[in-house]
C-alpha cells in the first residue's frame, strides 16, 4: 500500500503518526458527543448540541458508554452533587480559562469528580479544557483511583483546601501497594494553584498539590504547579505521594514547581521545604527537566529489576536568593539503591545532595546505600545567609540510625560546588557514616572542583564502621579552608587513594559562567572514569571544554514501504538532544525539513527512531538528519538516497468543510473502480465520519454529513485495498 500526503511539511510527521494508529484499528461504532451549557435544561434536554444539559451531574448521570464524549460549553457550573465520570467517557471543555467548575461538595476526602474503578480497570479517557476552582470550601478536585489510561490535560486548577489530584493505585486513600498497578496515566500541560495544606501544629504532614500512588508509567509533564499563596506554615507541596508511594517506571520532566520559601529552623518547624516528596520507589523513576523551588526528597528508593531507582538529571533546582534557613537541594531519607544524580543544577541552597539515613519506621532489611551516582553537577553560592558556617554542604551524608549501616559504591564525579562567599558551609564533601558498626566499600570521589569552603572541602566524620577502598584523585579544590587538604576525623581508612588533586584557581569563564576557560588548568587534567570527553584527557568539573556531539547514531537508512519512505535509524547515546530534523532533497545539495521527531534527551542505551515520509518525490530521494540539542547546537547525520516512482491511482481534487450544516464535499479522482474508505477526523484523531463508498473510474462528487464541526484543521482519509490518501482541509462558515 502507498499513502500519498497532500499537507503542509511542517506537519507531516504529526499526521501519520496518527494515520499509523488510525490503519492499526476498524472502526465499528462512532462515538457520541453530549453538550453540557449554562443555558441548558437537566428536565427538558437530551444532550444534543442544540438542546444541551445544564449540569456536569446530569451528563456524568447518565453518559456511560466507553468512547462517548462530553462536551462543556463555555461558562460558570456550579455543582451541588460529586460527579462520578464513567470508564471510557472522555470529559472535554471549551477552554481552561472560561469552562469553570465549582462545587457546593466540601466534606472531607469527598472530590469534586470521582473517577474509579476496581483495581486494574483501564480508563481509556481524557479530562481536559476545563477549570476546576475549589474556592478554597472543596476537599478535592479530582481523585482517579484504580483506573489507569486516564489523562488529564490542559486544565486549570484553583483554591482546592486538601488536595488538588490524587491518582492511587488502590484505589482508596490507604497506605500500602496495590495489588495491580494503575498503568500508562498521563497529567500534562495543567496549571494548579493553590491547592495543598500543610497540617500544623497537630500533624506535621503536608498534602500535594498532585497527589500519585501505586502508579506504573505515570507520566507528569509541562505542567507549572505552585503552592506558595498561604500563610507560612500552611503550604503543602507541588507533588507527594499517595498510598505511601509505591510507584515504578514514572516520568516526571519538563514541569515548573514552586513551594512557598522555607521559614522554619528545621524542616518539620512549621513547615517542610519539599516542592517534591515521594516514597517507595519500586524501580525506574526519572524526574528530568524541571524547574523547581524547593527540596525535592526521595524516601525508601529500590532498584528492583530496573537500572535505577531514581534517575534525577538536568533539572534546575535553584531559590531567588539565598536563604537565612536551611533550603535544601535533593534530600534522599532512608535506604536508598541504585540513584544516579546528574547534569542538574542548583543555586542558592544550602545542601546540593543530603543523605538522610533513618531506620525509622524500623525496616526489616535495612541495607543504607548501595550505587549511588552524583556526577556532571552544578552547585553555586551554595550556603545560608548567616555566614557562620553551619549552612550545610555540597554533599552530605548524615546517619542516624541504630541499625548496621553499610554503603557500596558511592560516586561523586566531575561536579563543580561553589560555595557562597561570605556564607559559605563547613565542609564541600561529608562524608559521617554514622556511629554504628558497618561496612563501606567503593567511594570514589574524582574529578570535582571544589571551591571556598570554611572548614575542608573534604570531611570523613566519627565512625565505627569499616572503611576499605576510598579513591579521591583528580580533584581541584581551591580556596577552601584547613589548607585545601581533606579533614580524616578517624584516621587514614584502609585503601585510601589520594592522587593527581590540585589547588589551582580554575578559571571559569566569569559572569555566573562556570564553564572552564580555554586556558584552564583543569582542562585535560580529569582521570578517564568512563564519560565521553574531548581532548587528551577528561576536564574537572561537570562541563568539558569544546564540542561534543548530543547524539551517537549508529546507524542511518531508508526503505520503500508501498509507496511510502521509511527511514529509521538508532542512537547508542544521547546527552542534551532535542529533537531530529528529517530533511529531503531532490538534488542531494538543497535540503528542506519535511518533519522532526522528538528525540529522548538524555540516554545512555540503544534507542530506535523512524519516520514516515508519506509523499516522497518522484525520482531520486535523498535524506539526511539535523540533530539538534537542547542549545540548539545542530550536527548533520550521512546522507542517504532511494529512487521512487510515480504510480497514485487515488487524487483528492478538491475538499470542503462547512460548520454552518455539518457537511463534507469531495471530489475524488479514481484511476478504477474501486471500492474506499473514506473517513474525516481531527488533529486529535477524535472521528466525525467513517464510511465505505464506491468510486467509479474518473471524477466522483462526494457529499457527506459529519458531526457537529468546529473551527480548525481536519484531515480527510481515503483508503482503498493498496493506497491511503490524505488530504487536510479548513472547516469554514
Amino acid at each position: 500500500m502507498k499513502t500519498i500526503q497532500f499537507s503542509c511539511r511542517r506537519s507531516v510527521h504529526a499526521i501519520f503518526l496518527l494515520l499509523v494508529f488510525l490503519c492499526c484499528f476498524s472502526f465499528t461504532t462512532q462515538a457520541t458527543t453530549y453538550y453540557v451549557s449554562a443555558t441548558g435544561n437537566d428536565v427538558t434536554g437530551n444532550g444534543t448540541a442544540g438542546n444541551p444539559w445544564k449540569t456536569l451531574f446530569k451528563a456524568t448521570s447518565t453518559v456511560t458508554n466507553a468512547g462517548d464524549i462530553i462536551h462543556v460549553n463555555a461558562g460558570t457550573y456550579l455543582e451541588t452533587s460529586m460527579l462520578s465520570l464513567a470508564v471510557g467517557v472522555n470529559l472535554e471543555g471549551a477552554d481552561s480559562s472560561t469552562t469553570i467548575i465549582k462545587s457546593t461538595v466540601s466534606a472531607d476526602y469527598t472530590p469534586l469528580m470521582n473517577v474509579s474503578s476496581a483495581v486494574g480497570t483501564n480508563g481509556n479517557q481524557s479530562i481536559s479544557n476545563l477549570k476546576f476552582d475549589g474556592q478554597l470550601t472543596n476537599f478535592l478536585a479530582i481523585f482517579v483511583g484504580g483506573r489507569g489510561g486516564v489523562s488529564i490535560h490542559d486544565c486549570s486548577f484553583k483554591n482546592f483546601k486538601d488536595r488538588g489530584i490524587i491518582f492511587s493505585g488502590k484505589g482508596d486513600y490507604t497506605d500500602g501497594a496495590p495489588a495491580v498497578y494503575a498503568s500508562n496515566n498521563k497529567f500534562y500541560n495543567n496549571r494548579v494553584l493553590n491547592c495543598a495544606r500543610y497540617i500544623h501544629p497537630n500533624g506535621y504532614f503536608g498534602m500535594g498539590c498532585l497527589n500519585i500512588g501505586g502508579q506504573n508509567g505515570i507520566e507528569i509533564y509541562n505542567n507549572t504547579i505552585i503552592q506558595n499563596q498561604r500563610a507560612s506554615g500552611d503550604n503543602g507541596w507541588p507533588i507527594k505521594y499517595a498510598n505511601e508511594g509505591h510507584n515504578k517506571g514514572i516520568k516526571i520532566h519538563d514541569n515548573t514547581l514552586i513551594k512557598n520559601k522555607f521559614l522554619g529552623n528545621y524542616n518539620g518547624d512549621n513547615d517542610w521545604d519539599f516542592a517534591v516528596e515521594l516514597w517507595y520507589s519500586e524501580g525506574g523513576c526519572e524526574l528530568y527537566n524541571n524547574t523547581i523551588e524547593g527540596g525535592v526528597d526521595l524516601a525508601y528508593n529500590f532498584q528492583t529489576t530496573y537500572p535505577w531507582s531514581y534517575w534525577v538529571h538536568h533539572n534546575t533546582i535553584s531559590q531567588p536568593t539565598l536563604n537565612d534557613k536551611f533550603q535544601g537541594g535533593i534530600y534522599t531519607e532512608r535506604e536508598v539503591q541504585g540513584m544516579i544524580i546528574e547534569y542538574n543544577t542548583f543555586n542558592n541552597v544550602a545542601d546540593m545532595v543530603s543523605l538522610n539515613i533513618e531506620d525509622f519506621p524500623p525496616q526489616p532489611s535495612f541495607n543504607g546505600l548501595n550505587y549511588i551516582v552524583i556526577r556532571k553537577n552544578l552547585a553555586t553560592n551554595l550556603g545560608r545567609a548567616i555566614g557562620n558556617g553551619n549552612n550545610g554542604s555540597a554533599v552530605n551524608i548524615s546517619t542516624h540510625t541504630t541499625a548496621t549501616f553499610n554503603l557500596d559504591s558511592l560516586l561523586i564525579d566531575n561536579n563543580t560546588f561553589v560555595a557562597a562567599p561570605g556564607n559559605a558551609p563547613f565542609e564541600g564533601i561529608y562524608l559521617n557514616f554514622g556511629a554504628t558498626a558497618g561496612v563501606t566499600t567503593n567511594v570514589f570521589i574524582r574529578n570535582n572542583i571544589v571551591q571556598g569552603f570554611q572548614d575542608a572541602w573534604l570531611r570523613v566524620g566519627n565512625s565505627n564502621s569499616t572503611i576499605n577502598g576510598f579513591n579521591v584523585k583528580n580533584n581541584d579544590v581551591y580556596n577552601n579552608a584547613n589548607g585545601n587538604n581533606p579533614i580524616l576525623s578517624n584516621g587514614t581508612p584502609t585503601g585510601y587513594t589520594y592522587t593527581g588533586n590540585t589547588n589551582n584557581n580554575p578559571m571559569f569563564v566569569g559572569g555566573n559562567n562556570y564553564n572552564l576557560q580555554v586556558s584552564s588548568p583543569n582542562v585535560d587534567a580529569g582521570t578517564n572514569i568512563g564519560l565521553a570527553y574531548s581532548g587528551s584527557a577528561p576536564d574537572k568539573g561537570f562541563a568539558e571544554v569544546g564540542t561534543i556531539l548530543p547524539v551517537q547514531l549508529i546507524n542511518f537508512g531508508v526503505t520503500e514501504n508501498r509507496g511510502n519512505n521509511l527511514l529509521q535509524w538508532t542512537t547508542a547515546v544521547e546527552s542534551n538532544s532535542d529533537y531530529f530534523s528529517i530533511e529531503r532533497s531532490s538534488d542531494g545539495k538543497n535540503f528542506t525539513s519535511i518533519g522532526t521527531v522528538k528525540a529522548a534527551g538524555f540516554s545512555s542505551t540503544d534507542i530506535n527512531y523512524s519516520f514516515t515520509d508519506a509523499a516522497p518525490l518522484t525520482g531520486v530521494n535523498y535524506y539526511r538528519l539535523a540533530q539538534v540539542d537542547k542549545d540548539n547546537s545542530k550536527n548533520f547525520s550521512n546522507t542517504v538516497a532511494i529512487s521512487n516512482k510515480s504510480d497514485k491511482s487515488l487524487n483528492i481534487a478538491i475538499a470542503k468543510l462547512s460548520r454552518s450544516n455539518n457537511n463534507m464535499e469531495v471530489t475524488v479522482v479514481s484511476a478504477q473502480n474501486q471500492k474506499t474508505n473514506i473517513s474525516l477526523f481531527d488533529a486529535n484523531g477524535k472521528l466525525f465520519l467513517n464510511e465505505t463508498v464506491q468510486l467509479q473510474k474518473g471524477l466522483n462528487n462526494i457529499s457527506k454529513n459529519t458531526r457537529a464541526l468546529s473551527s480548525g484543521i481536519y484531515y480527510i482519509r481515503l483508503s482503498a485495498a493498496d493506497e491511503t490518501v490524505v488530504k487536510n482541509v479548513l472547516s469554514k462558515e
